[in-house]
């Protein structure tokens, strides 16, 4: 049965959670719209997301949001050709160090990410690894972000996967961040191997 953005709206409750970030509240009914504009049912949602369909339900029923898990919400924005962000409306940042950078918002990042909040301040704060990366187009930035948290690689070896996989195609080359993940991974491969580590491995842990 697809999803009615109308139904899901009446049992949203009248207060907002003090913890909760605005593009995190609106969440349920983002997903929701976009759901029922492309007809799909609470079991087609939670597949796309790699969660059970209950987990769906409890979204819809704006319970459970302080929980989000970043795997879900990569998978959804990847799944249903998203840009990074859309599912929580969060916000281009401006200048940051000097470069500019397609970024969200650090908490509404940190949460959608797993990661603590020092981790993506340093990233949108002009540190090494951000300097490096500022020629990356957007999907290759991504495409970093899930080598260091969906599989594990330190970012100080997704970096330099990324610049050979870019100079290998080309700097140019326009393709989403799953495409540059998968150009990536063999060169992931021959650089390192996975672990827990640490984001950078020398200053922050992941997760």
């Amino acid at each position: 049965m697809p999803i009615e953005l109308e139904e899901i709206l009446k049992i949203r409750p009248t207060e907002r959670p003090d913890d909760l970030p605005d593009g995190v509240w609106e969440f349920p009914a983002r997903l929701a719209a976009i759901a029922q504009a492309r007809e799909l049912s609470r079991e087609e949602v939670a597949e796309l997301a790699h969660v059970t369909a209950g987990t769906i339900t409890r979204w819809f029923q704006w319970q459970g949001l302080g929980g989000l898990k970043a795997p879900a919400i990569c998978w959804l924005e990847i799944e249903l050709g998203l840009s990074p962000g859309t599912l929580l409306g969060t916000p281009k940042a401006g200048k940051t160090g000097g470069n500019t950078f397609d970024v969200v918002a650090v908490i509404d990042m940190a949460m959608r990410l797993g990661l603590d909040k020092s981790v993506i301040a340093e990233l949108t704060s002009g540190g090494t690894m951000t300097a490096e990366m500022k020629d990356f187009p957007v999907g290759l930035q991504r495409a970093v972000m899930g080598a260091v948290h969906l599989l594990g690689y330190p970012l100080e070896v997704a970096v330099p996967a990324a610049k050979r996989a870019m100079a290998n195609l080309g700097k140019g080359t326009k393709l989403s961040a799953e495409s540059w993940l998968s150009e990536m991974r063999p060169i992931l491969s021959d650089l390192g191997s996975p672990g827990s580590g640490t984001y950078p491995s020398d200053k922050f842990k992941v997760g």
